[in-house]
């Protein structure tokens, strides 16, 4: 290691010096001290963006909830009243098929009554019922029986309601 102390030391009594270098050095530290400084306000520049943009986010997040919640809260409504909606369609759908067996019923009770009525009533003027053994006499189709004519003309002379 001697050698090398002694090569250093050579070497710094043969370097002449340059009179120029303290302000040269100067110079630079000044500029490193300029750049420094226009990092720093780049950085708070920059960091005041990002804090605008951070409040901007934080009040659209509240609006867009507020309004997800106006959503969700007319969304639970809109599905209430189709749960009702449904709900009184299946008890009007009850009502209709109960009215539908009523009806069924009474044409059932009405069908066995004619039936009754026409096997056991007497024939107009007191002529004895057919009772459905003999086939009603034949008519011409050229002339419809009384009865339908009487109903057939009045219908024709008849206003309209």
């Amino acid at each position: 290691m001697p050698v090398r102390v002694e090569a250093s030391a050579a070497e710094a009594e043969a370097d002449v010096g340059d009179e120029g270098a303290p302000a040269r050095v100067a110079a630079l530290e000044a500029e490193l001290e300029q750049l420094a400084q226009d990092r720093a306000e780049r950085l708070a520049r920059e960091l005041a963006e990002l804090d605008e943009r951070r409040a901007a986010a934080a009040a659209e997040l509240a609006r867009l909830a507020e309004e997800a919640e106006r959503t969700a809260a007319a969304r639970r409504s809109a599905e209430a009243a189709v749960d009702e909606a449904r709900r009184a369609r299946r008890e009007r759908d009850g009502a209709v098929e109960a009215a539908r067996r009523a009806a069924a019923r009474a044409g059932a009770e009405l069908a066995g009554v004619n039936q009754f009525l026409r096997a056991h009533a007497g024939a107009p003027g007191g002529a004895p019922s057919r009772g459905g053994s003999a086939p009603p006499p034949r008519r011409s189709r050229a002339a419809p029986p009384p009865a339908c004519g009487a109903r057939r003309a009045g219908s024709r002379s008849a206003a309209p309601p």
